[in-house]
């Protein structure tokens, strides 16, 4: 389904349900998202699923977002199937981010952040990270475009259509070159499709790669400017080293990073609480 049709459906969906239509919001790998209102005027975000999303990760995207209660992870207010135009439409019903995306501050903000607003982002999303591992679950797609803001600044992860329980089976064939995944913000064991190694700490390396990219408007594995993104992301996947003048930066700036994006999940931090701890120190 393109744009124009989903747009359509989306306004129809908007009359059976109740909602005032209002605009394209934004499109996913698997979502269109439409910003809507309801009778009492409260924003929302309707998401139409892509019939090329398979039910199987539908039902654990919503069973993950049912789940988590926690303030830094977006909230599913509804969803359901409606017939429209003789055809069966899932759909989810969110709440909606007026300030947009941290893709976008980042955009507004010429390609970097300041210091402090890369600590309270980060405080954020790694709160989300500690409340992921006790539930046994990895997003396996933190990047910019997938953190939302609330009208405080306050940082909240969402789109879970990647999300792994750890605890049932992988819905990844295990022959992949590649397992899910955003390959720019991705860790070693996702390039590779390592199934084994993958954990919460896959999001630890995800989010570094995120908030250093926020901060200085580079991947901190690339070693030049004019390094093309696939040589970044191969040197990741082949477990290549950081510069020494990174290293140097990530040391006097955003410490934890450091150990948040070692190559092997051996490398970063034991738990996501542990993470939470080191983090927090960057604020004294």
């Amino acid at each position: 389904m393109d744009r124009t049709v989903a747009e359509e459906i989306a306004r129809e969906l908007c009359g059976k349900l109740g909602l005032l239509f209002v605009g394209f919001a934004g499109q996913g790998s698997f979502k269109f998202v439409f910003e809507t209102e309801s009778e009492v005027g409260t924003r929302l975000a309707l998401k139409l699923l892509n019939q090329k999303m398979s039910d199987a990760r539908s039902r654990r995207e919503i069973e993950a977002m049912q789940t988590c209660r926690c303030d830094n992870i977006g909230q599913l207010l509804d969803l359901g199937t409606e017939i429209v135009g003789g055809k069966k439409v899932s759909y989810l019903l969110e709440e909606f981010f007026s300030s947009g995306s941290l893709e976008d501050e980042i955009q507004a903000g010429g390609g970097t952040l300041t210091l402090e607003r890369v600590i309270s982002v980060g405080e954020g999303i790694i709160q989300a990270l500690v409340q992921l591992e006790e539930l046994n679950l990895v997003h396996r797609d933190i990047k910019p475009a997938n953190i939302m803001l609330r009208e405080d600044g306050t940082a909240v992860l969402v789109d879970f259509g990647l999300v792994r329980y750890l605890d049932k089976e992988s819905l990844t064939a295990t022959w992949a070159m590649q397992g899910p995944g955003s390959p720019f913000y991705a860790a070693p064991e996702q390039l590779s499709n390592s199934k084994q190694l993958i954990d919460h700490r896959t999001d630890q390396f995800g989010l570094g790669i995120t908030l250093w990219y926020a901060y200085t408007g580079m991947h901190p594995y690339c070693h030049t400017q004019e390094e093309a993104p696939l040589e970044v992301v191969e040197r990741v996947a082949t477990y290549g080293a950081l510069s020494g003048e990174v290293v140097q930066q990530i040391q006097s700036k955003l410490a934890p990073i450091e150990k948040m994006i070692g190559g092997w999940p051996i490398e970063r931090f034991l738990t996501s609480q542990q993470l939470l701890e080191q983090w927090i120190k960057l604020e004294s």
